[in-house]
Order: C-alpha cells, then structure tokens, then sequence
C-alpha cells in the first residue's frame, strides 16, 4: 500500500517574527481604501461621486483622469508584472521582491506549505489596512487569502453574489482561504491588534 506524503506544515510564528515593523505606504485605488479628498485637491484635482478629475486634458484630448485617489496604507505586491506604457512590454520583478526579500521568500514557502497547487503571479500583503466593500477589478480568476500577526476579529466578509443581504464571514489568521475577489464583493470587519494579509493572485 502506497503511504499518503504528509503535508509539510508552515511555521506562521517563525515568518511572524521575521516581518518588518511596517511596510511602504502606497496610494492605493479609492475603492479599497475609500478617498483621500485632501490629496486631491493638492494635486488639482475635483471629486464627483467616484470620479475624480484633473486639470487639462490627455494628449489625445480626453479628461485627465486620477486613478490612485485613495488613502495612504500600508500595502506592498510581489511577483512579476507585464510593463505599462511600452510598446513591447516585457514582464519585469515588482519592487517588493527588492525592497524586502526575506519576507518575499518567506511567503512563497507560505504558498508551498499550505497550497502548492495554487497557481499565482502576484502576492499583495496588507498591514492594518481596513478595506472597504471593493472588488479586485484587475485580478485573474480565484485569489488565496491568509492572515497573520497578533490580531482578534478582523473577519473577510464576502457578499453573496445573488442576495445581498446574505453575507458570509471568515476567519482568516492561519486560515488560507480561496474566493474570486474579482467577482466577489468583499471588505474587511474590524479587529485589535496587528493584522497582516497576504493575497495571492494573478493578475
């Protein structure tokens, strides 16, 4: 009789305590993290409903749109990413692989460990970041998601995608758990303490 390989369980504790005290801020899009109106208004900008505008218009004579109008936090995106406005784009290293390499290896093997068949691109890890009901408009099929750190409550709530009055709740911390976040509407319950997430997706 064939033995059944044992599943090679992962040490959260020990990436715990290798992750750095906070991560970059970034400007994130307003739907995740609601708007900085503040922002805004200093980079000339007006606000209508979820559109905001800016001064003049694009080179082929459309409104100058802003995309990135959201609130700082703290959130960084590993993996790989096809160039933007190139002709003959090529797929480069996003700057997280660079900027924090211990935690970028750490979380492969986090991926290895817990679902080595999952397929994925792209890991993005937030930091205490509350996000609001949002879809992840750019993401490829299913997502994983996973929470770690010192933290209670904190729940993913994922809405119903036929009734929206039914909503279900998961808790996440050393609990991998697989959703198409680019057709599932989904936002975050509060918590206390100090809540990682690491999403893995392709984009």
């Amino acid at each position: 009789m064939k033995t059944q390989k044992k599943k090679k369980l992962f040490d959260y504790k020990d990436l715990e305590s290798r992750l750095p005290k906070k991560i970059l801020k970034t400007r994130k899009r307003s739907n995740f993290g609601g708007f900085d109106d503040e922002y805004i208004k200093r980079i000339g900008g007006t606000r209508k409903g979820r559109t905001v505008t800016l001064q003049g218009l694009t080179i082929t004579g459309k409104k100058k749109c802003c995309t990135y109008g959201g609130n700082l936090i703290e959130s960084m995106t590993f993996g790989v990413v096809l160039e933007r406005f190139k002709k003959n784009p090529k797929i480069i290293e996003r700057r997280g692989n660079r900027l924090f390499p211990t935690l970028y290896e750490d979380l492969k093997e986090l991926a290895k460990c817990e679902f080595p068949d999952f397929k994925y691109n792209c890991i993005t890890v937030n930091h205490n970041v509350l996000g609001k009901r949002h879809l992840d408009g750019k993401n490829v099929g299913m997502s994983m998601i996973v929470g770690f750190g010192e933290f209670q409550d904190g729940k993913i709530c994922i809405e119903d995608k036929k009734d929206v009055s039914i909503v279900y709740k998961y808790d996440i911390r050393y609990k991998p758990l697989k959703f198409n976040g680019s057709k599932e509407y989904h936002w975050v319950d509060g918590w206390e303490g100090d809540r990682w997430t690491a999403v893995y997706f392709n984009h």
